[in-house]
Formats: structure tokens, sequence, C-alpha cells
């Protein structure tokens, strides 16, 4: 099946669709997976919100893949392919090796600090962070610096979010394993 055809428009509708094939057919999650890393514009976007979309319906699906698509997470271009892999690892069971939480957290300090990051994928970065405070809680205090630098010169929305999860991570007990 072609997936630019599968994924004609950024409808929901056409993404439901896709999650309904996906379902008949688990082979094509794989292939739907494979073009959303590629990172090639509209189409790649489409295809990581249907592998985010999927992970909510088949997690068994999207499970597998995670270590791949967090090691492919940094290089990514195209803001709606970061956006929805962002998202989905928020929303999902986090249970990686040390290796990939590392890789996870030095990249969303990466994007909560970039200027040029758009609003939503600052959010998914800061609650992706405070997630992975709960096994590594020596991160408090890196990423509470990090927050007030965006007090500093972000968004109204950025600002107000950062001050909300300052408040959370100061009652946040340290050194807790």
């Amino acid at each position: 099946m072609n997936i630019e055809n599968l994924l004609f428009d950024s409808s929901r509708r056409t993404a439901d669709f896709a999650l309904i094939a996906i379902g008949d057919n688990p082979e094509l999650f794989t292939h739907i997976l494979d073009f959303a890393l590629k990172d090639n514009g509209k189409h790649s976007m489409r295809a990581a919100r249907v592998i985010q979309m999927s992970s909510k319906k088949y997690p068994e699906l999207v499970q597998p893949h995670l270590k791949s698509i967090i090691q492919s997470m940094s290089g990514f271009k195209t803001d709606g392919v970061k956006r929805s892999f962002a998202k989905m690892i928020a929303e999902m069971t986090m249970d990686f090796d040390e290796e990939i939480f590392g890789i996870l957290v030095e990249t969303c300090f990466k994007w909560l600090n970039s200027p040029k990051e758009k609003i939503a994928l600052k959010i998914y970065s800061q609650d992706i962070l405070f997630r992975i405070l709960f096994l590594y809680p020596d991160l408090k205090y890196e990423l509470i610096s990090t927050l007030e630098k965006q007090l500093l010169h972000s968004s109204v929305a950025i600002k107000n979010r950062s001050r909300k999860m300052i408040k959370k991570l100061e009652q946040f007990p340290t050194g807790i394993r």
C-alpha cells in the first residue's frame, strides 16, 4: 500500500481510516512508522500522527519500536513529526534502559532550550522530563534551572506552564529511588 495515498490529507478522518487499516493489517504499522521516521515533510507528519494515535489503540505495536524512535528523535527536522512522537512518549509507559533515558533527557533539554521549537513540543518535553524525575530525581534542579531560563524569553504560554511546573518540582522530593 502506498503510504502517500493512504495519508492523502491531514484530516482526522484520514488518520482514523489509517488506524483502522493498521488494526486490520499490523504489517502496515511498520510501513507507516518507517515512513514517519524518514522525516520528509507533510506525509511524514501525517504518518507520525497515525503512529501517535496507534500508541493508544495498539500499544503492543508501538512498544517494540520505542527505542529506535527515541534514538531518531533528536535528528527530526519537521515540527509535526517531533510533536507527534514527543506526545506519544509523554503519554506512554516509560520502561527503558539507562542509555535510552539518557538520549530522551538530552533531546528534551535540547528542545526546551531551543528558541526555535514550538510551544507544544516544549510542553511535551516538560512532561517527559517530569515523568523521568520519578526514576532520576537528581534531574530536578537542572529542569528547574532550564524552566527558570524559559521565564526570561519565552511566550506567555511557556512562561505560564514553566511557572506551574516549577511549583510542582519544588514539591517533588529529591534523592528517592
